[in-house]
């Protein structure tokens, strides 16, 4: 969720784990069945994809973006990295996170970004 400190420190804690509740439930129903999803903590979700590339994971993101911003009161930036064969997962997320931030750089509004 972009902005989950700042809307916790102006609206309050409660109201931040109501939007990390619903950006879980957007996400769950717009994943496939073989997908993961789970929160690792603070505002970070990790998602996997597997038999998915990167422009379907995209396309699975950007669902889930439309329906909550259909919403009005909550947006999530993501960044995706694809498996490589001597990755590890500390290594797979690293790179993930390193796209999420740049993109939250970039704006943090309504915004994803996709990086290879």
């Amino acid at each position: 969720v972009d902005s989950l400190k700042a809307i916790n420190d102006t609206r309050g804690h409660a109201r931040g784990d109501l939007m990390l509740m619903a950006l879980a439930d957007v996400v769950r129903v717009t994943v496939r069945e073989e997908d993961i999803v789970f929160r690792c903590g603070g505002d970070e979700f990790v998602c996997a994809f597997p038999f998915a590339d990167l422009d379907e994971a995209g396309a699975l993101m950007r669902a889930a973006w439309r329906t909550l911003d259909g919403l009005g009161w909550c947006s999530f930036s993501a960044g995706f990295a694809e498996l490589r064969p001597d990755d590890d997962p500390s290594a797979l997320i690293a790179r993930a996170d390193e796209c999420l931030y740049a993109g939250r750089r970039r704006s943090q509004r309504r915004d994803w970004r996709v990086a290879q």
